[in-house]
Parts: C-alpha cells; structure tokens; sequence
C-alpha cells in the first residue's frame, strides 16, 4: 500500500514543463514510485512513493534542487493524505 505522497512546486514558473516521465526519472532514483501525476497548468505535481524512506530521501536531497536544462528549481514538501475510506 502506497504510503507517503511528496510533490514538486514551481512558484511563479508557468513556462516550466515537466512531464510524467522526467518526474518520474527525477524521484525513483530514492525508491519505488507508485504513481506520478502531473499538472503543469498549476505547476505540480506528485509523486507517491511505496514506502517512506525513499520519499523521505527523495524530499531531503530533490527540495530547492536546481533542474538546470529547465531552468527552474524544484520544491519538495509531504503532502497531507486523507484517511482511507474503508
């Protein structure tokens, strides 16, 4: 079960794009990536990793990260998961 859900943030950056497959080449070097869904509209995205020590890895080393051939910084930070509906 997914278990720790990490994003990225580009404030004020609407020329950046990312898609699913940069994102997803950027996270999974910390862990298995479960998903990853991206809004370049809104400039986000996020990023569910397996377990917690990779999104942890993931949040500690990728936050204020500079993506040089976008030109733009990337922001990391947990995101609140809503309680299961079960």
């Amino acid at each position: 079960m997914p278990i720790v859900v990490s994003q990225y943030i580009v404030p004020h950056q609407k020329q950046f794009m990312m898609n699913k497959e940069d994102l997803l080449k950027t996270f999974s070097v910390f862990g298995s990536v479960t998903d990853a869904i991206v809004n370049n509209q809104e400039g986000f995205a996020l990023v569910t990793f397996n377990n917690a020590v990779g999104a942890f890895f993931a949040q500690q080393s990728l936050d204020n990260y500079q993506l040089t051939k976008l030109g733009s910084t990337l922001k990391v930070k947990w995101v609140k998961q809503a309680a299961s509906q079960e």
